[in-house]
């Protein structure tokens, strides 16, 4: 489900941190307005709107693929903007009501881009996921290394040698999302996934498998920040599980986020990732893998990384944004190769609303 916003840089200084959007400035009406590919030719919608006294924006619409295949929010002026001196990205936004999303019938993590330009005409995206919540209107954070600005594209065709000039930009993003504010920031930090609960192993199932079949898709398409973002996303909902999600199950997560920081693709991270999703659902259905790993530990031995990581709202290649102790050890690799190819011909059921 491809939903891109764009949002252009106007920003204010204070205390270390600067405003691109919204916060205690709130949003600007007058100068966001929504685009879609209607303009290529696509059949998509947007809309935006502007809540609680315009604290809050409010993009929604449908993507449709056949066309452009993407919707957008832009502002009418920006002005050159430095960042250079800053760590990261804060975008500040209400989390998805996991509950809602289940009776969608698509209950995986939305996936967007948030995408800055520069005066090489490129534009440079970070992908993230809206981490899901128990109930609507849970206020969380994501944050976004500068470093992981770097995927570089023009009219939809890629730049695989591009690197971001951070000194002059141009800010974009993505979508039902709500957003209220966007922060440039001086040092890395990282937040804790809202904590959920799910009602059977059913549901636990299900978002398992909507996010494997719309994140392998995106991975297919060449978008792999986002099946990446989505595959972490999840992975961490499932850690601040208090029900139907075990400890070992919890341990296996933990082996596998860790594991994945010491991946020097990003190919390699998301299979990294699925890999270990893929052993979490066999684990959850008392079935046998069908891929084993040294990296990834199974009944008591997973126990052993069962309290050492926390659920975080956006992935990171360090592991202390997201282990919870400093007495840890990364887990064994024999330096095995990892499987690699097409995700979407392994073995999914697709969500009922073909949705991505």
């Amino acid at each position: 489900f491809l939903k891109l916003v764009f949002l252009v840089l106007s920003a204010y200084m204070a205390n270390a941190e600067l405003r691109i959007g919204g916060g205690d400035q709130k949003w600007d009406v007058r100068q966001w307005y929504a685009q879609v590919d209607g303009v290529m030719g696509g059949k998509s919608s947007g809309y935006l709107e502007f809540e609680q006294s315009n604290s809050i924006m409010l993009f929604y619409g449908n993507i449709n693929l056949d066309g452009g295949g993407f919707s957008s929010v832009r502002k009418q002026t920006f002005q050159r903007t430095d960042l250079t001196p800053f760590a990261g990205i804060v975008v500040e936004l209400e989390a998805e009501d996991l509950a809602a999303a289940q009776r969608s019938k698509n209950s995986s993590p939305l996936g967007l881009h948030l995408q800055f330009r520069d005066n090489s005409r490129y534009g440079f995206s970070a992908a993230f996921a809206v981490p899901l919540s128990m109930e609507p209107g849970v206020e969380t954070s994501v944050f976004l290394p500068l470093e992981n600005f770097d995927r570089g594209d023009r009219n939809g065709f890629p730049c695989r040698n591009c690197a971001l000039d951070a000194t002059w930009v141009i800010q974009e993003g993505d979508f039902r999302v709500r957003i209220k504010s966007i922060t440039a920031v001086d040092k890395d930090i990282s937040f804790e996934s809202p904590s959920v609960s799910f009602e059977s192993v059913d549901d636990v199932n299900s978002l398992i498998d909507d996010t494997i079949y719309s994140s392998s898709y995106l991975y297919d398409y060449g978008y792999t920040e986002l099946c990446i973002s989505k595959y972490w996303s999840m992975i961490s909902t499932l850690m601040e599980a208090t029900s139907n999600v075990s400890d070992d199950l919890k341990g296996v997560m933990c082996a596998g986020l860790l594991h994945s920081t010491t991946q020097d693709t990003k190919e390699l991270v998301a299979w990294s990732l699925r890999y270990t999703i893929d052993a979490v659902f066999a684990d959850l259905n008392g079935e046998n893998r069908t891929k084993t790993f040294s990296w990834l530990p199974a009944g008591e031995s997973a126990l052993t990384y069962a309290d050492k990581c926390v659920g975080t709202t956006s992935l990171s290649s360090n592991p202390d944004s997201f282990v919870s102790t400093s007495n840890f050890t990364m887990p064994y690799d024999d330096l095995s190769p990892i499987p690699t190819g097409s995700m979407s011909e392994l073995s999914v059921n697709p969500p009922s609303s073909g949705i991505w």
